[in-house]
């Protein structure tokens, strides 16, 4: 069988009904004081499921010019998040301490290192890095 959704959210006051689902695309941002990227590609996909929102993204090739001390964030979230996100970067080139995701709320994500905490900085995507992610959050 098929579960098929209104165009329009009829929502629910029972707590055991299903009736929020959509799936679209987004566009995620790094962005990090004094850094640009520019060229390559930035593409994200999700799907919300009532509260939850499972995500995805990718940047490839893109040319990193400025400071690159600073730390970096993934801007752009799909919706607004009301509790922790989490989630997992994955590089095509080695960066020490398995970065992942966190952010408390709102439409942003900080980026660190598993290893020990520390904020990714802007020299984590140099020019021709692809890096590919997914992340979870409620809204």
């Amino acid at each position: 069988g098929q579960i098929v959704f209104p165009a329009t959210q009829n929502a629910s006051s029972n707590a055991n009904t299903l009736d929020d689902y959509e799936e679209g695309t987004w566009t995620p941002s790094l962005v990090s004081t004094g850094a640009t990227w520019s060229g390559g590609g930035a593409t994200g996909g999700y799907t919300k499921i009532g509260r939850f929102v499972f995500c995805d993204f990718q940047f490839g090739n893109r040319t990193l010019s400025g400071t690159t001390s600073n730390t970096v964030s993934l801007q752009g979230l799909p919706f607004s998040a009301s509790g922790q996100v989490s989630g997992t970067i994955y590089f095509m080139h080695n960066v020490p301490g398995d970065p992942t995701i966190n952010v408390d709320s709102g439409s942003s994500a900080e980026l660190r290192s598993s290893a020990d905490g520390t904020h990714l900085t802007a020299a984590a995507f140099p020019t021709g890095c692809y890096a590919y992610g997914f992340l979870h959050y409620y809204i």
